[in-house]
């Protein structure tokens, strides 16, 4: 783990505009350092309490519970509450802190990799494991092997096609679902009840993409 122990200091009245930008990078690149730190933590410690770690010594009521997608280990319910506390989440987002680890870990190895290297921020490895964990782990390998290469600059948008592309080619009854609902919504209406000055009307539609381009 990478630590600082000359903190710099920031004095903005005496500073020049280069010290100043010098002094944000140098806290940038600390602050991007203790994130992939703390997202290395959050997956050891689910790995420290899996399922099986269930027994006559842990609480009754505790549960297995899924927190990443299909193929990634189930965690003991009690260690999610307990991680939470320790790093000030609500409960609920330090479920899915771990599961994003946890995906990453098991489900998109070359994206964590390129974590543990220091040249991918966590939150931008966090971003696409919260989009593949609904996958199945054919379709979250796929989008791992095409993103981690330019993981540190996609936008959402890259990655949502990506995993449209995975969902066509791995999940196709879900493919079809999306493409039936997606048709249920096809519509057009014009607007005649809002005639302007010049005597126009408004139409919006819903459309094909065949049918756009036309």
């Amino acid at each position: 783990a990478m630590t600082s122990t000359a903190v710099p200091e920031l004095d903005t009245a005496a500073d020049s505009a280069a010290g100043v930008l010098a002094f944000a990078r140098d806290r940038r690149a600390v602050a991007d350092a203790a994130e992939a730190d703390l997202l290395r933590a959050a997956s050891a410690w689910a790995v420290l309490y899996p399922a099986e770690s269930i027994g006559e010594a842990v609480r009754f009521g505790d549960t297995p519970v899924p927190v990443a997608g299909e193929g990634a280990p189930l965690v003991a319910e009690f260690c999610v509450a307990e991680f939470a506390a320790a790093v000030g989440l609500p409960t609920e987002t330090g479920k899915a802190y771990l599961g994003e680890a946890l995906e990453l870990r098991h489900r998109l190895p070359r994206t964590w990799a390129r974590v543990h290297s220091g040249d991918l921020p966590a939150w931008r490895a966090r971003r696409i494991a919260r989009a593949t964990i609904a996958l199945p782990p054919a379709a979250a390998g796929f989008v791992d092997d095409q993103v981690a290469g330019f993981a540190h600059r996609i936008r959402p948008s890259g990655v949502d096609r990506l995993v449209e592309e995975a969902i066509v080619r791995f999940m196709p009854e879900e493919a079809r679902r999306r493409r039936e609902v997606a048709a249920d919504g096809r519509h057009v209406h014009v607007h005649t009840g809002q005639v302007s000055f010049e005597g126009t009307v408004w139409v919006e539609a819903e459309v094909d993409l065949a049918d756009a381009l036309d």
